[in-house]
């Protein structure tokens, strides 16, 4: 121990105490290896005290106080200011080497408390969007919907609409999805492709049904939103773009808050991407259908690059297709925004 070894040679007189009822005898005090020494006048060596197991008893108060352990019933008086740094430094150089279980447990909890703050700021706020997402309503789920389609109507102005082609919307979303509360529109500007809205409402840009010589492509666009659902619940994607606010509000009171959906309209209006599918089950969809693949899958990618899984199981054959609209109701749809 480096400490110790600045002060092998010193000595200095003190009063021993080897009992609380014995009187305090006159003692000479130094050091040993790793051990206080305690000698008599005749140089008789009368106590060997452990160095790391010495307690000082009235720190800051003189003469200084010392036992070799909390509960020992020996006392040593040092007056010797030298001898006292020398004990003090020593003691301290020991108590730095000594492991440290406090301290070892203090770091745990405070790793265990980062690591919970860090899961409550990343994970908490996805936990309980998924939650909520999970058990919300369909009524409600469906009001949320048409709050987000408002708001995009008031970003890209209304969606077309005609008696024909709204029928032929109607007839569409029939075929595509028979049983189920889905409701189609198609918006004039703002929208570019098909974005799934909670509640069954899938919105299209009229590109999808002014450009195509058929109903496949839109076909396909509808089936490709309704399967997306699957993979992103636009509530939880609502909810975690709002944050935990809106989650909390939705989970207490039902509603998410007029700005939340308005900015929420507002980022899928600016991120308008094709719907998030799994391109080998869309197929499967498709073609269980009796819908052809190749018109969505070169409207989607002209060159096929990304379309390579939705076409890889084959096209759809001719004798299992079956009519998507007729001639009428497709021509009633192309031109439902007008001129």
């Amino acid at each position: 121990m480096t400490a110790l070894k600045d002060f092998v040679r010193l000595e200095a007189p003190a009063l021993w105490q080897p009992q609380p009822d014995e009187q305090r005898r006159d003692v000479v005090v130094s050091f040993g290896d790793a051990t206080l020494i305690i000698i008599d006048r005749n140089e008789v060596a009368l106590a060997h005290w452990s160095l790391p197991a010495i307690e000082r008893l009235n720190p800051g108060e003189l003469p200084a106080v010392y036992a070799p352990g909390l509960d020992a019933p020996e006392r040593l008086e040092v007056s010797d200011a030298d001898m006292i740094e020398a004990i003090e430094k020593i003691r301290a150089a020991v108590t730095s080497a000594q492991p440290h279980p406090g301290r070892l447990r203090r770091t745990l909890v405070i790793g265990v408390c980062v690591a919970f703050l860090a899961g409550a700021i990343f994970w908490l706020p996805s936990a309980l969007a998924s939650y909520a997402a999970r058990i919300v309503p369909d009524a409600t789920r469906e009001a949320i919907g048409r709050d987000i389609a408002r708001e995009m109507t008031r970003l890209a102005g209304q969606p077309c609409q005609s008696p024909a082609g709204t029928r032929a919307l109607r007839i569409l979303a029939g075929r595509l999805f028979p049983g189920e509360p889905v409701t189609l529109a198609v918006y004039r500007a703002g929208v570019s492709t098909a974005i799934p809205l909670p509640g069954g409402l899938i919105l299209f840009g009229r590109d999808l049904v002014e450009d195509y010589e058929t109903p496949e492509v839109i076909a396909g666009y509808a089936m490709a939103a309704e399967q997306a659902l699957t993979q992103s619940d636009p509530v939880f994607d609502l909810l975690s773009f709002s944050g935990p606010l809106a989650t909390a509000r939705l989970m207490t009171t039902g509603e998410v808050g007029p700005d939340a959906v308005g900015r929420f309209a507002e980022h899928l209006l600016k991120t308008q991407a094709p719907p998030l599918t799994d391109d080998r089950a869309l197929a499967e969809a498709l073609q269980d259908s009796g819908i052809a693949i190749a018109p969505y899958a070169e409207a989607r990618e002209i060159t096929g690059a990304t379309t390579v899984t939705l076409t890889a199981s084959g096209e759809t054959p001719e004798d299992a297709r079956r009519p998507i609209l007729s001639d009428t109701n497709w021509v009633a749809l192309s031109q439902i925004c007008g001129a």
